[in-house]
């Protein structure tokens, strides 16, 4: 487990500051893991993003971030 996972889970990490870390340093991890970690933060995402963090959803910025971007 990586350090994301492991504040993610104790409610340390937003969502937002999550994805964002996790861009950082998804080519760093293995492919197994990078699986892992889509799972665990993006079966989150549709449901409560906004009670995570103030990120601004409708920006192309948030979803150039999250590597969701056109």
């Amino acid at each position: 487990m990586c350090l994301i996972c492991i504040e993610f889970e104790k409610g340390k990490l937003k969502l937002g500051e999550a994805i964002h870390n996790y861009g950082e340093i998804k080519e760093s991890l293995s492919s197994k893991h990078q699986k892992e970690v889509e799972e665990k933060l993006f079966i989150n995402f549709p449901f409560y993003p906004s009670q995570y963090d103030d990120y601004d959803y409708e920006s192309d910025e948030y979803w150039e971030l999250t590597g969701f971007g056109d």
